[in-house]
């Protein structure tokens, strides 16, 4: 059996809007920070975008910032 818990933050994702709000950002910047590798977008669907909370805290570590 597993150690790894299937509700860790490696398995928890958040929608765009989400994102935006907690950084307080725009999307183009979001657009940006994907497009320079700095986060990775996870397609659920053709038109559904999510982003997993592991990289987001790995983009924070890299970047300190302000979250909210």
């Amino acid at each position: 059996m597993s150690n790894e818990c299937p509700m860790c933050d490696k398995h928890t994702y958040f929608k765009t809007k989400k994102v935006l709000e907690m950084f307080d950002i725009g999307e183009s910047t979001l657009d940006l920070w994907v497009k320079q590798g700095y986060v990775v977008k996870t397609l659920i669907g053709p038109k559904q975008v999510r982003f997993s909370q592991e990289d987001l805290q790995e983009l924070i570590k890299r970047a300190p910032m302000e979250v909210k």
